[in-house]
């Protein structure tokens, strides 16, 4: 690991870089990522940077097993490489693979994400997960449940194929912002609890296409296969779980072929 400054849109940005030195070979067929080590083993990696007073994680494009669990700790940033999925396909993306928790959607959430902390630039995916026989999985992204607060961000990204994407509470929490945001969510979407003040929801895309165009192995591109996706999504999928919320602000939210948009209680 070293220490960097990098660029993006003009600004220099500080950051921990992960090298090239934790490649290793997942069991998944056809595709090769690298395992880093650090963020599986107890968000070592994310630990360091909050250490030195808060800093951005940096992962180059290329595919990274995550088969343990992730907190991005306070004043933390994890970012890699990202282009929208509406402008095609590319591989130079940063991929984070999830593996953990199949079958389990009522086990510990896979990323958690500490007050201040955010995560951008990146593109997420279940390479286990199959269309016509839909897994349950935890929360994919979860804020946390002991430091809680002010501003989690997820900025440019996309999630590929969660479960359940992005949970929000329902310990207090204020001023999450996902702007940018394209998933293909089988069961919810975002689900949003005792935020006690504004978040919002800008420019977040949900619908089945995200995953069938995304290119990945398993993706649904046959008739069978899409058709088993989209009849799912349209029986059971949530983009929204609304519980208690101050104000939630949803400018630009795009929602089609899943059964609910808005579910209150």
């Amino acid at each position: 690991m070293r220490i960097v400054s990098y660029l993006n849109a003009g600004s220099p940005s500080w950051g921990f870089v992960v090298g090239d030195s934790v490649v290793d070979r997942t069991s998944v067929p056809g595709v090769t990522a690298a395992t880093v080590r650090e963020l599986i083993e107890a968000g070592a990696l994310p630990d360091e940077a909050a250490v030195a007073g808060g800093a951005v994680v940096f992962l180059p494009a290329g595919r990274y097993l995550v088969a343990g669990r992730l907190v991005v700790k306070e004043g933390v940033t994890l970012r890699g490489d990202w282009c929208p999925p509406s402008e095609g396909r590319t591989p130079e993306t940063t991929i984070l693979m999830l593996t953990a928790g199949r079958g389990e959607a009522d086990g510990p959430a896979t990323i958690t994400t500490e007050r201040g902390s955010g995560l951008r630039e990146l593109t997420i995916w279940y390479p286990e997960q199959n269309p016509a026989s839909i897994v349950p999985y935890p929360w994919t992204i979860r804020t946390s449940e002991s430091a809680t607060g002010d501003n989690t961000t997820i900025y440019n990204a996309t999630l590929v194929n969660p479960y359940q994407a992005v949970r929000i509470g329902p310990e207090w929490n204020e001023l999450h912002t996902l702007r940018n945001v394209y998933a293909t969510a089988l069961r919810c979407g975002v689900s949003i609890d005792t935020t006690t003040d504004i978040g919002r929801l800008i420019d977040v895309d949900f619908g089945p296409e995200w995953w069938e165009t995304s290119g990945l192995f398993g993706a649904p591109t046959t008739d069978e296969a899409r058709q088993a996706l989209r009849s799912a999504l349209l029986s059971d999928a949530v983009a929204i779980d609304m519980e208690w919320s101050e104000r939630t602000l949803h400018p630009a939210l795009t929602v089609h072929a899943l059964h609910f948009v808005f579910l209150c209680l």
